[in-house]
């Protein structure tokens, strides 16, 4: 189940990505609530186990490269989760909409840097 876990998520954003949009509030207090935030950060706030997935990627990147970057990241973390027992959760198409708006507004808000 846990290997399923990633391809369901994708497969659903996939399919359902016109029918069913994200709310990154939503996705916000999912990421929580499921202990995600235990082994990963956001923007430096939670565990520091995993990546931090608010500042994995350049700000340009595109909905795509966000999906194809948690693919590619989905063995790893398998891994990860089965030497530390921890137990894969189950996420609904609406829940995996919403993780998925929360991880890609990550970088969309934040203020910009000073070039000087």
């Amino acid at each position: 189940m846990t290997r399923l876990f990633p391809i369901l998520f994708l497969s659903a954003l996939l399919a359902r990505a016109d029918a069913l949009p994200g709310n990154s509030s939503r996705g916000e207090r999912l990421f929580d609530t499921e202990h995600c935030s235990q082994c990963h950060s956001v923007n430096g706030k939670g565990g520091r186990v995993a990546p931090d997935l608010g500042r994995l990627i350049d700000r340009d990147y595109t909905p795509a490269t966000l999906a194809s970057t948690m693919w590619n990241h989905a063995p790893t973390m398998w891994s990860a989760m089965r030497a530390g027992k921890v137990q894969a959760v189950n996420v609904d198409d609406q829940g995996a909409a919403d993780l998925f708006a929360y991880f890609y507004s990550m970088r969309f808000f934040e203020k910009p840097g000073d070039a000087g």
